[in-house]
């Protein structure tokens, strides 16, 4: 697989210059922590599909959802869906389940790879068809995930309980500056609502651990594993997003 084509397929969601942030940086600024980071891997590199979500913007969605790719398989090939049109001739693809289909933002205009109104019932429809899809959007609640999705843009329950990983990313500015947090990760449960796998407390600001996981991929053992492959990738202060892609790829194909 082109690794050099995925990761400017990564580069392109970075819209405000300067570097990619990688997963050393948000460990390192406390956005995830080490745990997080692993289960993280395991879960996007056994194929769930994800959606990563804030309503303000500059929290950090994009960049999450970036580094969240930089975790696929490394046969995994990313195909970013343009627009309406371009969704339309790809939900009719018969592919090799090897495609994480791509759309920058499920919202509003008028720009590059953005979906709204019925194009975005259809994204979340190819979970039905076995594929993997990849977005991010406006909410800062489940709820208010669910009533964009289902209530406003009217996908079927069933095809937002598909959506292996629900991540939620808080904005705060304190006395120091700004700090990003990832305060909720939900994983899929098949034929039920989306259970909480991780929380962020304030108060302590550390991350809670709500397992024992469900996933495909992430038991105790491979959870272990992927810990200390990101434990030495921040020993080793890799940053830069070709190298973090090409050390995940080498870790997962070994």
């Amino acid at each position: 697989m082109d690794q050099k084509r995925n990761v400017e397929q990564i580069e392109a969601l970075n819209q405000r210059g300067g570097r990619m942030l990688t997963v050393v940086d948000l460990m390192q600024a406390g956005t995830i922590s080490e745990e997080m980071a692993a289960y993280l891997l395991c879960a996007v590199s056994a194929g769930a599909s994800f959606l990563t979500a804030a309503r303000p913007g500059n929290a950090g969605k994009t960049t999450v959802l970036a580094n969240l790719l930089s975790f696929l398989p490394p046969k995994a090939r990313i195909l970013t869906v343009r627009d309406g049109e371009m969704l339309r001739e790809v939900a009719g693809y018969t592919d090799d389940g090897n495609t994480c289909y791509l759309v920058h933002e499920i919202g509003h205009g008028p720009f590059y790879s953005y979906l709204w109104n019925g194009d975005v019932p259809i994204l979340l429809g190819m979970l039905a068809q076995g594929k993997t899809v990849a977005s991010c959007l406006h909410a800062d609640t489940l709820q208010e995930m669910q009533e964009v999705l289902l209530g406003q843009l009217g996908v079927r329950e069933a095809d937002f309980r598909a959506v292996g990983l629900l991540l939620f990313i808080r904005m705060l500015h304190g006395p120091n500056g700004v700090i990003r947090r990832v305060s909720h990760v939900y994983e899929a449960v098949p034929g039920q609502e989306h259970r909480l796998a991780f929380s962020w407390d304030p108060e302590t600001d550390s991350h809670l651990q709500h397992g024992p996981f469900g996933l495909p991929g992430c038991g105790e053992a491979e959870i272990g594993m992927a810990r200390e492959f990101v434990r030495v990738l921040a020993k080793r202060n890799v940053r830069m997003l070709p190298d973090v892609r090409q050390r995940v790829v080498g870790y997962l194909a070994g």
